[in-house]
């Protein structure tokens, strides 16, 4: 399993169904599951969505079922435009997690032991 660091409120809309894309400037050749992190900051940008905790915790595990090119009707599913992104990171099956402490990273990254051990008591 690999880890992506979201900043809120786009981490909960991901754990909740709502997010089903993430748009990024870059690739993975990655499929499989993925750790969402919750940043320790929030997005700050404009957003019609109220932002919530957790911060600096996992909040689910998702699918990443595919990486392709951004198509304009990809908005929807993204929750946000497209403007300024070329991939888009196509979600599946998110299961929500317990809030676990974890310190996210830039790109994808493997989750410390502890974190995945922590996710699997529940904790």
């Amino acid at each position: 399993m690999k880890a992506l660091t979201i900043r809120q409120p786009w981490a909960n809309l991901i754990a909740t169904g709502q997010k089903r894309i993430e748009l990024r400037t870059w690739s993975t050749d990655y499929r499989g599951e993925l750790l969402i992190i919750a940043g320790k900051q929030a997005w700050v940008g404009e957003t019609s969505y109220p932002i919530g905790g957790p911060f600096g915790a996992t909040v689910c595990i998702v699918t990443l079922a595919d990486v392709r090119d951004v198509v304009p009707r990809d908005e929807l599913g993204a929750c946000v435009s497209v403007q300024g992104f070329r991939f888009a990171w196509v979600l599946r099956h998110p299961r929500a997690t317990a809030h676990v402490p974890a310190t996210g990273r830039l790109k994808l990254f493997d989750p410390a032991p502890i974190t995945l051990a922590r996710l699997r008591e529940g904790l």
